[in-house]
């Protein structure tokens, strides 16, 4: 079942749960034209968006959720928004899935994940953004993991991972990053790569990580 909410002023919401407090939140195929704005909502289980169609307005955040506090898991699979999906300073309990998300932003922040907690992993596996991706300062107690997705921000940071505290990062992307990938600073446990999908940009100052996958000659990697 797909329920809408549509603005009916420019510039407007479309949906606001400010300071709510629920149990599950379950908005299945909601579809918005207007902001989504959730900002200090309690969640003591699931927030589920899964196949949400979120249009924003120019210039705003699509999904506003800055601060949230989700217990259990936030559910973002197949998510199509246009606009700048913000989760900054969040806390998810368990996983985040945004696997199989559209988000286009072109020119700005397709998804904001800064300075955030997560318990479990973040999956963004066969994620398409046009628009930077932003984790910086986020830390996660599983794997941020970007298998076979598509990012894409050619004139600035495509994916933004400075600071990152993570158990594990895949990038394993489906074809090199378009822009540049920041890892200054990032602490990682393992990282899994594609050696064949490594952007031309690339910042890793200070860097740390305790193996990498898949074994390849030091030779190699340094090239």
């Amino acid at each position: 079942r797909r329920v809408l909410f549509r603005s009916l002023t420019p510039g407007g919401l479309a949906l606001d749960l400010r300071r709510a407090t629920v149990g599950t939140c379950d908005a299945v195929g909601l579809a918005t034209t207007g902001q989504v704005r959730l900002t200090g909502i309690r969640v003591t289980g699931d927030m589920i968006l899964r196949d949400a169609r979120l249009t924003g307005n120019p210039g705003d955040p699509a999904l506003l959720a800055q601060p949230a506090t989700v217990d259990g898991g936030l559910v973002l699979t197949g998510l199509r928004a246009r606009g700048e999906v913000r989760l900054r300073t969040a806390r998810v309990g368990q996983h985040i899935l945004l696997v199989g998300a559209q988000l286009e932003n072109p020119g700005g922040i397709a998804f904001r994940l800064t300075r955030a907690q997560v318990g479990a992993s973040a999956l963004a596996d066969e994620l398409t953004a046009t628009g930077t991706i932003r984790v910086a300062g986020t830390t996660i107690g599983g794997e941020l993991s970007f298998r076979q997705a598509r990012i894409g921000h050619p004139a600035d940071t495509a994916l933004d991972a400075s600071g990152l505290h993570a158990a594990e990062l895949s990038l394993r992307t489906a074809e090199p990053i378009h822009g540049l990938l920041d890892l200054r600073h990032a602490q990682i446990g393992v990282l899994r790569d594609d050696p064949a999908c490594w952007p031309g940009q690339l910042r890793m100052d200070g860097l740390t990580y305790q193996a990498l996958e898949p074994r390849v000659p030091a030779r190699q990697r340094l090239d």
